[in-house]
């Protein structure tokens, strides 16, 4: 099988040294390049960040055992430590492998958000604090797979462009991915604790818990928020053919068992609330015609989600539904 995986490097620079001679040495080297892109299963994780990494790697070569000291990350503004230990064995390699944020401030996680980063990043005004960690451990074989657990924490952030009038406040996320090690996919535990955001008098509110996602997906999720498009360009630059406006409005909890949903046991889904959007237009350079939505309401209940209005326009096409 393949995977859908790729990574680009500009200006890629690459040195290290170590006496390749011995059984047992040290090998250290830096890594830099200004644009670093990598995307897995059509998904961009990282686009065009700056990355500078310095890795002092101590190597076993009778045992084929590689340790981790002194290593250091820097992505845009976001600074990672990282050590343990990859072992590699004819028929399985086994490894104990962790990661932590270096700088608690959140601007150094903001650095990451494509877009944000430019020339004069620094002129932004932010605050808040983050705690990042990460941890891949145990074997990956034909039989198994690593186990791993990653936490993201935003406290009580916010930033603000010099050149406009608002600023995006009260930013908190809590977060938790897990999985033990192991041939069994369905113990991976999705916990968005929280997810939200202000911005003047809008706000986003979400959490979800998504777990035994093989065998019968297990979901928890809520989603409230007040967006008017209008205002995101009060506090996010815009280029000059972009333009958004349109209110969207959800109150939305929706509770229960994929296996319910799929065999029609509706009583057993506890789902409620309600999503609308009205009088939207957006127009950006990367589509050719704007995008509006006069009217759409989606009606969230036990028995069925349900589409009660819909009247779009897509460049010259109407749509009705």
């Amino acid at each position: 099988s393949s995977m859908d995986f790729g990574i680009i490097l500009e200006e890629f620079d690459h040195s290290g040294h170590g006496d390749f001679t011995l059984d047992e040495l040290i090998l250290r080297t830096k890594t830099s390049s200004p644009k670093v892109s990598l995307t897995y299963d059509g998904i961009s994780y990282l686009r065009e960040v700056s990355a500078d990494i310095d890795c002092a790697l101590k190597m076993n070569l009778t045992t084929m055992k590689f340790e981790f000291d002194e290593n250091n990350v820097n992505l845009n503004d976001f600074e990672l430590g990282f050590s343990g230990w990859l072992e590699m064995a004819e028929d399985f390699y086994d490894m104990d492998i962790k990661l932590a944020s270096k700088d608690t401030k959140f601007k150094s996680l903001l650095s990451m958000v494509p877009g944000i980063y430019s020339p004069d990043f620094g002129a932004i005004e932010t605050d808040g604090t983050i705690g990042f960690s990460a941890r891949i451990f145990d074997k990956y074989s034909e039989q198994s797979l690593p186990g791993f657990d990653v936490n993201l924490d935003v406290n009580n952030a916010f930033f603000k462009y010099p050149d406009l009038p608002g600023r995006v406040s009260n930013i908190d996320v809590h977060t938790n991915i897990q999985r033990a090690p192991g041939e069994d996919l369905d113990n991976l535990i999705i916990n968005l604790k929280k997810a939200h955001a202000e911005w003047a008098d809008n706000f986003i509110d979400a959490k979800l818990q998504l777990s035994q996602p093989i065998s019968d997906p297990k979901f928890s999720s809520a989603l409230n928020s007040f967006i008017d498009f209008a205002s995101l360009q009060k506090v996010i630059p815009m280029e000059e053919e972009e333009s958004y406006s349109g209110l969207l409005q959800t109150d939305i909890v929706v509770n229960g068992l994929m296996s319910d949903v799929l065999e029609e046991r509706y009583t057993e889904v506890n789902a409620s609330g309600n999503a609308s959007l009205s009088q939207m237009i957006i127009k950006t350079s990367a589509v050719p015609y704007s995008v509006e939505v006069n009217d759409a309401v989606l009606l969230f209940n036990p028995q069925n989600i349900s589409l009660d209005k819909l009247a779009a326009k897509l460049g010259q096409s109407d749509l009705t539904a």
